[in-house]
């Protein structure tokens, strides 16, 4: 159960680094190619794609980890991540355009992040000491 927890926080941070990376530079390469004179038209889809991988990569890693380390503050940090970039990607992106949207979207990935490697940390030290609050 360790492995399969640990994989799935690795996984998470991978998805939320993903996820920045996307932030940081989809306003350039939108301009870009507007200049060239191409659009985008399913960032939309991509918003709600990498939310779903977020979400059942999380599911994946908070459960177990709650059950083994039951330490709430990480489904808190987990919980204000996944809000934010949930709410960037479904309007957020209207109320905050361009690189302010983007900007709260990496906080949010950053707290998922956090999350995920204090899960993985806690999980960790779980195993190793069986200790119960």
């Amino acid at each position: 159960m360790q492995a399969m927890t640990s994989r799935w926080d690795r996984t998470g941070i991978i998805l939320s680094t993903i996820c920045i990376i996307h932030c940081l530079f989809m306003p350039f390469l939108s301009a870009y190619l507007l200049v060239l004179g191409l659009g985008i038209g399913a960032e939309d889809l991509t918003h709600r794609i990498i939310l779903l991988l977020l979400a059942g990569t999380g599911l994946l890693a908070f459960i177990p980890g709650m059950k083994k380390h039951r330490d709430k503050r990480v489904l808190a940090l987990a919980s204000i991540g996944f809000s934010v970039i949930t709410f960037i990607a479904v309007a957020g992106h209207d109320i905050l355009p361009g690189i302010w949207g983007s900007f709260v979207n990496v906080i949010g990935s950053l707290f998922l992040i956090g999350a995920h490697l204090w899960n993985h940390t806690l999980s960790k030290k779980s195993h190793c000491c069986n200790h119960a609050e």
